[in-house]
């Protein structure tokens, strides 16, 4: 019974230190990919951001202009959500844009400690906040974050695809290639040509001092 109640006490000690070690790292999760939006926009947003374009620079060339397509569409959202509408229809904007961000493991400090990969996990936040403002409507919403949920569904099958490949091909290299490496080593060492020997230098007799102290007139 004490040792029951002591090994009790002991699991309900980690737990509490693990749900305090998730809170403090809680506001730590990183940002990782922000996705590009390549949206058709619909109303008048194109027209204000040409009629607008150099007003308050002159010198300055429109994304039109001068910039690329992306450019042109990243002012064009600007534009759109600064003034509340949905980036995809008229309809007010009531959601976030769907992102994906890193949750780092409890476990992370220890497997940088003993140097461990460790596979990345992702979140998909929806929520507003002071960085990312309403910019979608709910229906637009739930179909930026299917498509965001299915693009990050993909990148996981292929990562799994390339774990794969890599444990069939150290597989087959334990099974196979390294006797086959071995053995050609061997058989490269076998083919080569027996050098001749090189007769030693002969080595110079030694002479005890007092012979050399009498050999010159000591």
């Amino acid at each position: 019974m004490v040792i029951g109640s002591i090994v009790a006490v002991i699991s309900l000690l980690v737990v509490v230190a693990m749900a305090v070690f998730a809170l403090s790292r809680k506001g730590r999760i990183v940002s990782v990919e922000k996705k590009e939006m390549p949206f058709v926009l619909e109303g008048d947003a194109t027209s204000s951001i040409d009629a607008g374009a150099g007003a308050s620079d002159p010198g300055q060339k429109s994304p039109r202009a001068g910039g690329t397509l992306r450019d042109t569409l990243e002012s064009e959202l600007r534009e759109r959500a600064m003034s509340g509408k949905c980036l995809i229809c008229p309809d007010k904007a009531t959601h976030a844009m769907p992102r994906r961000s890193l949750v780092r493991s409890l476990l992370d400090p220890l497997f940088r400690y003993y140097n461990i990969v460790a596979a990345d996990r992702y979140r998909i936040d929806v929520h507003l906040d002071v960085d990312h403002g309403p910019c979608l409507c709910e229906a637009h919403h739930h179909i930026a974050r299917a498509a965001l949920e299915r693009k990050s569904a993909e990148m996981i099958e292929r990562y799994a695809q390339f774990i794969e490949r890599g444990r069939y091909e150290m597989l087959e290299y334990e099974r196979f290639e390294i006797y086959e490496t071995v053995i050609a080593h061997e058989q490269e060492i076998r083919a080569r040509k027996p050098q001749k020997r090189q007769k030693a230098a002969p080595i110079a007799a030694v002479v005890p001092i007092n012979d050399k102290k009498a050999a010159n007139g000591g």
